[in-house]
């Protein structure tokens, strides 16, 4: 699935290896080298798909980094390693316990009504791929067609 969305012209970010929370934000405390470690193996792993070129300078906090205490020196440490992390500002509600309806119309719904409040030229949108989640997959191609008619520009993050 990687090499094959990686070659259908999409960036391919680091989110996580393990996706542990108690790992890497022990007590509710952002743990820089483990976040490093994770990034590591993380990026060992998908060289091994991509090839060693492959390169990045996105990553994404597992939770997000507005969900941890001290995530400071952990921001500082992936900059030192080139990365920069990028947090979503915008949701379906895939994920969203408050949120009882997953199906597709459910989650544009979601989403619609989070963009209501949020004021910014910029949303990154916050979907999960899990098969766990009905909607996501049907709710994809109404979202990208709703922010067109908002006249959003897309673009690939590098």
């Amino acid at each position: 699935v990687i090499w094959e969305t990686y070659l259908n012209g999409n960036s391919i970010g680091i989110h996580t290896n393990t996706h542990d929370y108690e790992e890497l934000y022990p007590g509710r405390y952002a743990d820089p080298e483990a976040i490093l470690a994770d990034v590591q193996t993380a990026i060992g792993k998908i060289r091994s798909i991509l090839g060693n070129d492959w390169d990045t300078n996105v990553y994404r906090f597992p939770g997000g980094s507005f969900s941890w205490k001290g995530i400071n020196p952990a921001i500082q440490i992936l900059s030192q390693y080139g990365l920069e992390y990028v947090d979503w500002n915008t949701m379906t509600g895939d994920s969203d316990q408050a949120n009882h309806d997953k199906s597709s119309e459910g989650l544009v719904r979601f989403l619609m009504d989070s963009n209501d409040e949020l004021n910014s030229g910029v949303h990154v949108v916050l979907m999960h791929d899990g098969s766990w989640i009905e909607g996501v997959v049907g709710s994809l191609q109404e979202i990208i067609d709703y922010y067109k008619f908002m006249d959003y520009d897309f673009a690939v993050t590098k």
